[in-house]
């Protein structure tokens, strides 16, 4: 068996680390006793990589043979292509035959045969590049054997990519771009991060048996940098007394993360506190930098004690903002998974912030808790005024609606203001930025948020202690050691937060060891793809003639896939809208 896994690029962080892990996971598990892998090829379009390939190389000499090979067609689509596209159907039809054609040439050059590959898709219909879905139905109905994960839905508040293939697809009928998508074919599974994704496909009528939830594998971490000189390091750059408490939030600040409520938490900790530091790691992208200046100018404007953009290039390494950070946070509205959720508890350090339920509930069905975490920061509607809230929140819901062609309901935005309360980060944007400039000219009402919030103050208070940060080598372990045997004669209290806090970073870190480690994926890959192979069906050729022999005709490529799918069972997308849009679901700072 051989695996072919595909995959826009393999730009640092995101679903190419996922890649990077899925990889290491299969040679985690070769042993003695065989290895159904036998060789790994990875495809990749934007090509920026050869020294993470190098890497990953040299790691496999021993165990699988793993090549990497970069196919220009699968990068994401610029926007000389989409002005292209716009313009003349004819060009997308030959850009998929084109990056079909080039893959199967990959393979026949590797020596990888059909029936002993598996083509492994991530991501594949996010509407990144065009030319990829309509790659896959070709590969598909030439009898390839394929897997298409999903981390995340186009249908998930992302309306431009949903604009840009229905416009390019000429189709704004949501569930014909979702048989285009999705294809049901006998030789087609899915992958899903999460059981929720999973069974909201199986909704959307793809078979139960031709779906299976795969989570993202978590590394261990190797040995962190000095966590002395890590904050020494971050003292110099950014002027931070080395005794502050650092709570770090690890992501690049795009609008679903939520960076407005870092911004409360960092008013609500200490109002011009010298003691505690909130740091973010990098800076949105160009196309999510919508939010990031206003931020930015709060931040200075308020002078919040909040530091961005700790681990850009000439600053702190990703391992060494963890590495002196006493604590994570998280206050993100939505993941396709959330790897901050393990790696905090992987590298002993406690996660406080927002929790998202459905992540949240399939983490602790896994024996992961999570204490300091709450689904919701409380405050009153009467500070902006419930009549703001409610016509807000229906305008930009209503445009959000509107952008994925869609009618937009009346929805009675009053049911989420239970007992004249309103979670901050259900506010838009703007009210956001409101709030905080309110709490700064009547600081009192901050002491009111933390009265509806106790948990925050307990979660601020939670941290990996301090001890002798002289001491270079010094790990946390060591660190609750010497803090226990410092404080246990006279405060028998503190002892015993220390000691809990001790047991629940091991409680995590070996839950995350149980379900999520290398070799435990690794295993569940290896299993899944045999059985997918062993009972792997050719689609069905008596619908293949027409189709295979109009893909020549490249003005008509699209009709024909459609019209194919008409002669298969298709997969709603309605059920997929109507999930993903649900005014239960909708967080405005993730679209405006």
């Amino acid at each position: 068996m051989k695996i072919v896994l595909c995959h826009y690029h393999l730009h640092q962080g995101g679903v190419s680390q996922v890649v990077i892990n899925q990889i290491d996971s299969l040679l985690s598990t070769v042993s003695k006793k065989g290895k159904p892998v036998k060789e790994i090829l990875v495809l990749y379009g934007d090509n920026e990589s050869h020294s993470l390939c190098e890497k990953i190389q040299r790691r496999a000499q021993s165990s699988i043979p793993v090549h990497f090979k970069n196919i220009p067609e699968l990068s994401y689509d610029n926007d000389n292509t989409k002005n292209l596209y716009f313009k003349d159907r004819t060009s997308l039809s030959a850009a998929s035959q084109t990056l079909t054609q080039k893959i199967i040439e990959v393979l026949q050059g590797f020596g990888f045969k059909k029936e002993e590959t598996l083509l492994h898709f991530h991501n594949h219909s996010l509407g990144k590049n065009a030319a990829l879905p309509l790659a896959i139905w070709l590969l598909a109905i030439g009898g390839s054997h394929l897997i298409l994960q999903i981390h995340d839905f186009l249908e998930d508040l992302r309306p431009n990519n949903f604009q840009y293939l229905s416009r390019v697809y000429r189709n704004e009928q949501s569930d014909n771009l979702a048989a285009l998508l999705y294809p049901l074919l006998p030789n087609i599974h899915y992958f899903t991060l999460t059981d929720r994704d999973r069974q909201l496909l199986i909704k959307a009528n793809v078979p139960p048996d031709a779906v299976q939830t795969i989570p993202n594998p978590a590394t261990e971490f190797p040995p962190l940098p000095s966590r002395y000189e890590s904050r020494e390091k971050l003292a110099d750059l950014f002027s931070i007394p080395q005794h502050c408490q650092l709570i770090l939030y690890p992501i690049r600040a795009i609008r679903r993360k939520n960076l407005g409520e870092l911004l409360l938490w960092a008013r609500l900790a200490d109002r011009g506190s010298r003691h505690i530091r909130f740091l973010v790691t990098l800076p949105p992208e160009h196309e999510e930098a919508s939010q990031y200046p206003t931020w930015k100018d709060l931040i200075q404007r308020l002078q919040l004690p909040v530091v961005l953009e700790t681990a850009v290039p000439g600053k702190l390494t990703f391992h060494e903002n963890l590495a002196a950070a006493d604590t994570i946070i998280s206050t993100s509205v939505a993941e396709g998974f959330g790897m901050v959720f393990l790696e905090s508890w992987q590298i002993e350090r406690p996660l406080i912030g927002r929790v998202l339920p459905d992540i949240g509930e399939e983490f602790q069905k896994a024996g992961i808790i999570t204490p300091y975490s709450q689904k919701t920061i409380d405050l009153p509607v009467s500070w902006l005024g419930e009549k703001k809230i409610k016509e807000q929140l229906q305008q930009i819901y209503s445009q959000t609606c509107s952008d994925y062609q869609r009618p937009a309901p009346s929805v009675d935005w009053g049911k989420f203001m239970t007992d004249d309360l309103v979670d901050f980060g259900r506010l838009p944007f703007l009210l956001q930025r409101e709030i905080l400039l309110f709490l700064d000219q009547e600081p009192e009402l901050s002491l009111q948020i933390r009265q509806l919030n106790p948990w925050i103050d307990q979660a601020l208070q939670v941290a990996i202690p301090s001890a002798n940060l002289h001491r270079q080598a010094i790990t946390p372990k060591e660190a609750f050691q010497e803090k226990q045997r410092e404080v246990g004669s006279k405060d028998r209290r503190l002892f015993q937060e220390q000691k809990q806090l001790e047991q629940l970073l091991e409680k995590n870190r070996l839950a995350i060891k149980q379900n999520y480690s290398l070799k435990s994926i690794g295993n569940r890959l290896q299993a899944i793809y045999t059985d997918i192979l062993a009972s792997a069906q050719p689609p069905r050729k008596a619908n293949l003639k027409a189709i295979k022999k109009n893909t020549t005709q490249t003005s008509s490529l699209l009709d024909d896939l459609l019209l194919y799918s008409e002669s298969l069972p298709t997969v709603s997308g309605k059920v997929l809208l109507d999930f993903f849009l649900s005014p239960d679901r909708f967080y405005p700072v993730r679209v405006t």
